[in-house]
């Protein structure tokens, strides 16, 4: 007859985390004042455009999904609906195709909101607590829950890397 183990009371265990990534070569913190400027100023211009294109696109979207839905809906044949779905498709297609991911940090020239450094995008603070698998980081200093669960639900105002700041209003 086999013996039973004892039942003990443990707390579970912590997820696992993944290790720190590398440090770039110059933090937020080595950049004197004249050269964040000088840094600031090359990335208004990227950021511009970025903002530009994403209203540009959505734009698109919300004229051409009630669009496409009225005509799918009201239209007696289904020949009328593809006439006018095939080139608002292709249209869209286009327009994301054109549509620029998110420009780099001018600093460390990493892209600033994945995968996460030592920095909260949110504050810029390096009291970012690593994320494990389950992609939810916590900074210690805002006390905000950084989440890349179904698209990101945070704005990025400082680089993740090297803790520059990018932008007061986040993008």
């Amino acid at each position: 007859m086999k013996k039973m183990k004892s039942f003990r009371l443990c707390a579970p265990e912590p997820p696992p985390t993944l290790p720190l990534p590398p440090a770039p070569a110059r933090v937020a913190s080595d950049f004197s004042a004249e050269e964040m400027a000088v840094l600031a100023k090359t990335f208004i211009p990227v950021l511009e455009r970025y903002h530009k294109h994403r209203r540009i696109t959505l734009g698109i979207l919300h004229v051409l999904m009630p669009c496409w839905f009225a005509i799918v809906i009201f239209s007696k044949s289904l020949g009328n609906a593809v006439d006018f779905v095939a080139p608002a498709c292709f249209l869209l297609i286009v327009t994301m195709i054109i549509f620029p991911r998110l420009p780099d940090c001018p600093g460390c020239l990493k892209r600033p909101h994945t995968p996460f450094g030592q920095f909260c995008p949110e504050c810029g603070s390096r009291s970012l607590l690593p994320s494990g698998w389950s992609y939810v980081s916590n900074c210690r200093a805002c006390k905000r829950t950084i989440q890349w669960r179904k698209g990101r639900r945070f704005k990025v105002c400082h680089c993740t890397h090297c803790g520059l700041h990018l932008d007061k209003d986040g993008f």
